[in-house]
C-alpha cells in the first residue's frame, strides 16, 4: 500500500478511535488495538501502543466529563485511581511477559466477558 493510502487509513482509524474513547471512555483502546494490528502491529505492539494513543484522548475526554460535572466527585475517584495505578504498573510488567497468544486469548476473554455482562445488566 503506498504511503499516501497509509495515512489516510491511519486518519481513518485515529478517528474512529477517538470517537468511540470519546463516547464509551476507553472502549477506544479495544478499537486502537484492534486497528492498529489492522495496520500490521503485533499483539504485544499494538497493545502498547494503544495505550500510549488512548493517554491523551482519554484526558481529553476526562475533562469534558468533568467541567460537564458527568464525573464522580474526586475523592471518590481518588480510591480507584489509588488502586489503579499499582494495578497498571503490574500490568504493565506482565504485557512483557506473557506470550502473544495467551495475551490474545485473555483479551478475547475480557471482551466477551465484557459483552456477556454489559447485556445482561
Amino acid at each position: 500500500m503506498e504511503q499516501g493510502q497509509n495515512r489516510k487509513k491511519e486518519a481513518f482509524f485515529g478517528l474512529a478511535i477517538g470517537l468511540i474513547n470519546g463516547f464509551f471512555g476507553s472502549g477506544g483502546g479495544i478499537a486502537a488495538v484492534y486497528f492498529l494490528k489492522q495496520l500490521g502491529f503485533e499483539g504485544k505492539t499494538a497493545h502498547a501502543n494503544s495505550l500510549l494513543l488512548i493517554l491523551p484522548l482519554s484526558v481529553i475526554a476526562a475533562g469534558i466529563y468533568f467541567f460537564g460535572r458527568k464525573a464522580m466527585p474526586g475523592h471518590e475517584l481518588l480510591y480507584l485511581v489509588m488502586g489503579a495505578l499499582p494495578g497498571a504498573y503490574f500490568g504493565g510488567k506482565l504485557l512483557g511477559k506473557i506470550k502473544n497468544n495467551a495475551l490474545e486469548f485473555l483479551f478475547s476473554l475480557l471482551i466477551l466477558a465484557s459483552g456477556v455482562f454489559m447485556l445482561l445488566s
